[in-house]
């Protein structure tokens, strides 16, 4: 693996990003979303890299429906905060380049001196021929 430089910003959404556990007419295959457990030690400077992304669970695909649709949809999200936020180019299939993406969001917390939540969420999107994914770890 090459070496990776990844840019790492805090950024707040003021609005929560939606996504449905199915598939209909209001989602997207071009938008997924996962949710794991970090189970890092918030002072554990040389951490075990499997750690970050624990506990895998599909949230759904991206939800472009309006709010009386939402009855009939099971809606997930990544909720309107502030958050520690980082964006690469791999699928879901070159995940030892998303460990370490995770593992870099980490140290960079660490280097601030910015408390993160231990739920971070991993949104892939379809740009043109590439696969971008994203991490969001909510600051505390």
């Amino acid at each position: 693996m090459e070496n990776l430089n990844f840019t790492i910003k805090n950024l707040t959404l003021f609005e929560d990003l939606r996504f449905s556990h199915e598939k209909s007419s209001n989602t997207s295959d071009f938008e997924l979303l996962y949710e794991y457990e970090n189970k890092v030690l918030k002072n554990d400077t040389k951490p075990n890299i499997k750690l970050f992304l624990t506990e895998e669970k599909f949230l759904g695909f991206g939800f472009y429906g309006n709010e009386k649709n939402f009855e009939n949809e099971k809606i997930n999200c990544i909720p309107k905060a502030k958050y520690l936020f980082l964006q690469g180019v791999a699928s879901k299939d070159e995940f030892e380049i998303i460990e370490k993406a995770a593992e870099n969001l980490f140290l960079e917390s660490l280097w601030q001196e910015i408390t993160l939540k231990d739920k971070t969420f991993l949104r892939f999107l379809k740009e043109g021929e590439k696969t971008v994914f994203q991490i969001f770890r909510e600051i505390a």
